[in-house]
């Protein structure tokens, strides 16, 4: 059946093949059959997969030792920058160069300040204009009257402190 399979036959085809010479099965039959084979190969390749990984960390692991011992041995900078391309092989094939996802909850409260009060106050004076024409009528307002308002010191006296 698996080389059946692997030259691209259809369960219906396999099951029409098998009946031909002779082997009734069912149309289930060969599908739950396959199935099997399918997790055969996948276990077995999963075996070979990991013995793969296994062998290649243990070459990294060996040249990282020699990058190593050669670099802090007063080698030159290319053992440096070998020890550093072996670590990312390493991180790579253990997954841990893999973007990471970081999800975070803000909860934003809104406080109402004395400071709030008093911006909203002027914004009122100014109906239909918005926050920056109103503070540009309040800075020349100011200039008229002979005063240079501060905007610093506005915003400082308006914070309770103590």
């Amino acid at each position: 059946m698996a080389t059946l399979r692997l030259a691209g036959r259809t369960i219906e085809q396999i099951r029409s093949d098998l009946a031909r010479s002779g082997v009734e099965v069912s149309h289930g039959t060969v599908a739950s059959d396959l199935a099997e084979i399918k997790k055969a190969w996948q276990r077995e390749y999963a075996a070979t997969y990991e013995e793969h990984c296994a062998k290649q960390l243990a070459q990294i692991e060996a040249g990282l030792t020699r990058a190593g011992r050669e670099y802090l041995g007063g080698g030159d900078a290319s053992h440096g920058h070998i020890f550093v391309r072996l670590l990312r092989e390493k991180a790579r094939l253990l997954g841990l160069d893999s973007p990471m996802r970081i999800e975070a909850q803000i909860r934003v409260t809104e406080y109402n300040t004395r400071l709030d009060q008093e911006i909203e106050a002027l914004l009122s004076q100014f109906p239909g204009m918005g926050a920056i024409e109103a503070a540009s009528e309040v800075h020349a307002e100011g200039s008229r009257n002979g005063q240079e308002p501060d905007p610093i010191q506005d915003a400082i006296s308006g914070l309770p402190l103590g």
